[in-house]
């Protein structure tokens, strides 16, 4: 092809040599980079297409064959012609080219080398030169194809005869190869390595047919290699297998070891040929992009843990249903960056399946408040495994009745589901082939199983406020029903109790208590009776009267010094006829207390009549003011007496007493304390009980103004 050397090459001269049979190809003179090669060449390096051969890496070129091609370029400038033989290995075919080198002269003026492939066989070359050689035929089990390879024939010689036949020209081009290749007889024995195997471990060739590439594997990956090469041995099977051979320098490098059967001319099985490619580098990228990908995924397992936490405790924080829906969705669609996330939930039958929720970027339509029928949706078999509590993704084929789809989408279905049933179920997609991977499937698990306990929470806090609601509304319609009957009763009694005043003047007067002694004691108890009633109707106004709020505070300064002696005078008789010790203490430094007095004075007279009522004879009552660092207060103790722990929480319910079992068998209207607690809410005080010791201690408390 010398007379190329003149020409330039335009498109048009690549688009006619592209149509030949004969493979082409050309290489830049100086990187030695491939540049462009014909459909033959494409075909006979097996690559897809020109584009595909183009990006494919041929490895470093040692300095030597750097060497070597600048003195073919050399010859060329010189015009002597250069021919190379080159070996191309196709799936246990071996094919030998001639390969014919001409200068050339691109059309931008790049100088550049023209390769000429010439399609041939081994036994093509001059039979002189098989002297010595045994030629042998690999039948490829793959492809049926035979193809020709030159052994070195067996001497028996104790001598290396294997090294003086390295220099005969077939053998030279094996031991050319830049990679190792081996091959094995039937006995399972090595007899030959190239050259190539030879610089890489260091080894001579004596050596290396005496077992002693054996030491050159691995120790990890010895025995591996050892039962794939027996099985395959066995079976006559081609096998591929990747380990760590010992490079000369002492380190392991990986590589690929692809080994085919060898059969004679007659069938009969004769051993093995190998090729080994060094993928070391290999190897280092996937090892390095194993440490990246599993860098990838902790930072992803954190990010999640993060956003698992962020979820939980905002949804955690609210009672709310539907803003635990929407704030799930649109934290775990910023999290995932999915194209739409939605949220339903099932009536109780499980029926139908309302869209509460759902989040898009826009390229799908909005779907929410969409109620599905389940039965009748595009396939109801995935509604039966979300029953089933089965969290999966898929691709739908055809149209979602909620939410029409342009084109085909990855759907992750997870239900939301805990140990009372499902409630629900979200819906996560993305694009058709950017699937889930098992961090994400776990958080969107996680999140819907909290989704799950917050929306239970918030049920039950509805559920709740909705009997509060209820029971204030019932316990209203009573005290306005009692404060209705009060006015209705209240004047009724009082003219009752006037006439009972009256008919006891008249029939004093008429001397019939003289008469009739009985008839006194039956007035006393007439009169007591309606004296109680009229406190009970008034006790049930004032409470009516507090809960409406609608009297102001009269408030005033009160010395407690000058105040609580008078207050306490009456109840000392009372305590005194009742045979019960009644004391007053007041600490020294007492300030003035602005108060509403007559509200206090009926707090302190309703606990004072309370410890009067019960508290036995010969035990203390005690009434105390004294100042703490932050407030007045004003206890009344009684001894001898103890509410049981259980019914504390109680005392100051309406209507409620301590039941007959226990020492207050006293009656009451059981008005008193609710009364006291309203009063002193009012005055803006607190109150508290404790009962201990054989003791009981209600204690008012006066925050002191700033």
């Amino acid at each position: 092809m010398s007379e190329v050397n003149s020409v330039v090459f335009t498109p048009a001269t690549f688009a006619t040599l592209n149509l030949l049979t004969t493979p082409l190809w050309i290489f830049d003179r100086h990187r030695l980079q491939l540049l462009w090669a014909n459909r033959a060449a494409v075909s006979l390096w097996q690559a897809a297409s020109l584009a595909e051969l183009l990006q494919r890496e041929f490895g470093s070129l040692s300095e030597a064959l750097r060497e070597q091609w600048q003195t073919y370029w050399q010859q060329l400038h010189q015009g002597k012609p250069v021919v190379e033989a080159w070996l191309f290995y196709q799936e246990g075919h071996i094919t030998f080219v001639q390969c014919h080198f001409s200068r050339i002269k691109l059309e931008a003026g790049q100088e550049a080398m023209l390769v000429e492939g010439k399609i041939g066989s081994l036994s093509q070359l001059n039979s002189e030169r098989l002297q010595g050689l045994e030629i042998r035929c690999i039948n490829d089990p793959l492809t049926g194809k035979s193809v020709q390879l030159i052994l070195e024939r067996e001497v028996a010689s104790t001598e290396a005869p294997v090294s003086a036949a390295l220099h005969q020209p077939p053998l030279t081009v094996l031991t050319s190869l830049p990679v190792p290749v081996w091959f094995s007889g039937s006995d399972h024995q090595l007899q030959y390595v190239n050259q190539a195997w030879l610089s890489f471990t260091g080894q001579t060739l004596q050596q290396a047919l005496r077992t002693a590439w054996l030491s050159d594997l691995h120790p990890d990956d010895r025995d591996r290699c050892l039962s794939v090469y027996w099985q395959a041995f066995a079976l006559r099977q081609p096998f591929t297998i990747e380990h760590r051979l010992r490079h000369h320098d002492g380190t392991y490098c990986w590589v690929t070891n692809t080994g085919k059967p060898l059969s004679d001319l007659d069938g009969s099985f004769s051993g093995y040929v190998g090729f080994c490619y060094d993928i070391t580098q290999y190897k280092q990228m996937e090892v390095k992009q194993q440490v990246q990908n599993h860098t990838a995924q902790l930072q992803q397992a954190l990010h999640f843990e993060s956003t698992l936490k962020q979820i939980t405790d905002r949804v955690r924080d609210s009672l709310d249903e539907r803003l635990i829906l929407q704030t799930v969705v649109q934290a775990l669609a910023v999290a995932l960056q999915v194209i739409c996330c939605d949220i339903a939930i099932y009536n109780e039958a499980r029926t139908t399946s309302t869209i509460c929720y759902d989040y898009t970027d826009g390229s799908i339509p909005s779907a929410q408040g969409e109620v599905v029928q389940m039965a009748e949706s595009y396939d109801p078999a995935l509604h039966t495994q979300l029953l089933q509590g089965l969290c999966f993704q898929f691709c739908p084929l055809v149209l979602n009745q909620a939410r029409p789809l342009k084109e085909p989408i990855a759907i992750l279905s997870c239900p939301i589901v805990d140990d009372q049933g499902v409630l629900g179920d979200m819906w996560l997609s993305k694009p058709m082939h950017d699937l889930f991977n098992e961090l994400e499937i776990r958080l969107i698990q996680q999140v819907t199983n909290q989704t799950a306990i917050a929306i239970r929470q918030a049920r039950l806090y509805q559920s709740a406020q909705t009997q509060i609601s209820e029971l204030d509304r019932l316990n209203r319609l009573k005290d306005d029903f009692l404060s209705t009957v009060s006015h209705e009763l209240r004047s009724p009694m009082a003219n009752i109790k006037m006439a009972t005043q009256m008919l006891e003047l008249v029939m004093a007067k008429v001397g019939l208590f003289e008469q009739e002694p009985s008839a006194k004691q039956y007035f006393g108890i007439l009169q007591e009776e309606c004296q109680r009633e009229l406190s009970l109707i008034n006790d049930l106004l004032d409470l009516a009267r507090l809960d409406a709020e609608v009297e102001a505070l009269r408030l005033t300064p009160v010395d407690l010094k000058l105040l609580l002696p008078h207050l306490v005078e009456p109840f000392a008789e009372k305590a005194q006829q009742q045979q019960q010790q009644l004391t007053l203490t007041l600490s020294s430094a007492l300030p003035l207390l602005t108060t509403d007095v007559p509200m206090l004075t009926r707090v302190l007279s309703e606990l004072l009549t309370n410890a009067c009522k019960y508290t036995r004879a010969g035990e203390k009552i005690t009434v105390t003011a004294q100042l703490e660092p932050d407030s007045l207060q004003i206890s009344v103790a009684n001894s001898g007496i103890e509410i049981p722990p259980k019914e504390l929480p109680r005392i100051f319910d309406k209507f409620y007493r301590i039941p007959n079992n226990d020492p207050w068998r006293h009656g009451g209207t059981g008005l008193g304390l609710a009364l006291v607690q309203k009063l002193v809410d009012r005055l803006g005080a607190t109150i508290a009980v404790a009962s201990t010791a054989n003791q009981t201690t209600f204690v008012v408390s006066f925050p002191l103004l700033a």
